[in-house]
């Protein structure tokens, strides 16, 4: 009986060997691609870990960079920007000031005229401050001035007396003022102590008076 059973089992390993190695031929490819994908996984990982360390540090450096540059051209801008306000404030403080004796002149001008007409005008000099000018002529006249670019301006009017020889005397309005040139307060910050921040302003008009007797 046990003769018989060996001679089945030598049988059977001799009909089934093949197919025997080569099903642990495959077990064994099996275990060595499972073992060659872990150790690709692991190098993998590392390799990830890797790359995500050296983002995170470029990302760093990145961002230190850029406020670094921010910061150096909120500076640049602050600079330039105050030396272009500058460059563009000194023709428009002349502007002003030139704008301010075309007041000056318009002023006197209108005021000389409503003197002119004037009969109730007596010989002599008047003169106001603005802005306390209530009468006719000063009121027109302070009304054509600007109080903010001529402060304090002075109206004086002027009749030529009567001398009774000739048909030609004259009435005079003049208008005075100080402009103040605001870019000269300025320099003022710099150091310099020469008196450069204002300018006077002076405009006079002459109109026949057309209220003489016999003329």
């Amino acid at each position: 009986m046990a003769a018989v059973s060996t001679r089945t089992l030598v049988s059977s390993l001799l009909c089934h060997g093949p197919e025997l190695a080569t099903q642990v031929a495959i077990m064994q490819d099996a275990s060595n691609v499972s073992s060659q994908t872990a150790r690709g996984c692991k190098a993998e990982g590392g390799r990830q870990m890797s790359l995500d360390s050296s983002s995170s540090l470029l990302s760093r450096n990145a961002l230190i960079s850029l406020t670094r540059s921010s910061g150096q051209a909120v500076v640049e801008f602050t600079f330039t920007f105050l030396i272009l306000l500058i460059i563009a404030w000194i023709p428009a403080d002349f502007g002003l000031a030139f704008y301010s004796g075309q007041l000056a002149q318009n002023a006197a001008r209108e005021g000389a005229r409503i003197a002119a007409a004037d009969f109730t005008l007596v010989s002599g000099t008047t003169s106001c401050v603005m802005p306390s000018c209530t009468a006719n002529i000063f009121k027109e006249t302070a009304g054509r001035l600007s109080a903010a670019l001529l402060p304090a301006a002075t109206i004086t009017l002027q009749l030529d007396p009567d001398t009774g020889t000739n048909c030609n005397r004259m009435v005079t309005v003049t208008v005075s003022g100080t402009y103040n040139f605001f870019f000269y307060q300025l320099l003022r910050w710099t150091g310099v102590t020469t008196n450069l921040n204002n300018t006077p302003i002076t405009r006079q008009t002459r109109m026949r008076w057309e209220a003489q007797a016999g003329c």
